[in-house]
């Protein structure tokens, strides 16, 4: 006899299956991906265009810099969200490895544009930022 969250079961028919919310084939985790590495480029891009157009602004510089600080917080839920619509509203622990793919994927993108310096990781709100959009791209999944 094994038990089970119903009770006791003989060993035949306790085999207990993952739960399908959790359970992703293989084939969902490849599409998700590319869904998270998409979703990173994208959101990187329109970080870019945003930050050129801030600088053009007029706006003062205090401000610029909180609205680019705000966006960058604001980007992993985007991403987030495009992966947990890519894998029908399920979750788990390797979506959010997934996430934090895509997340790191828009930042990638935001250096190698020169647009944010290497100097992002020794700017303490910058990294408040970050660790805001990893936070909102994982609960999302």
């Amino acid at each position: 006899m094994t038990a089970s969250p119903v009770g006791y079961r003989c060993p035949d028919c306790s085999k207990l299956s993952k739960i399908p919310t959790y359970d992703l084939p293989k084939k969902m985790l490849v599409k998700v991906f590319f869904v998270a590495i998409f979703a990173g480029l994208i959101v990187g891009g329109i970080l870019f265009i945003f930050t050129l157009s801030l600088e053009i602004s007029g706006l003062p510089k205090y401000l610029n810099y909180y609205l680019f600080i705000a966006s960058i917080a604001i980007s992993g839920f985007f991403i987030g969200e495009g992966v947990s619509l890519a894998s029908n509203r399920r979750r788990g622990r390797t979506l959010k490895y997934i996430c934090s793919i895509g997340v790191l994927v828009s930042i990638g993108l935001l250096l190698t544009t020169n647009v944010i310096g290497i100097g992002i990781f020794t700017n303490f709100n910058m990294l408040i930022a970050l660790a805001i959009a990893f936070y909102l791209a994982s609960i999302r999944v």
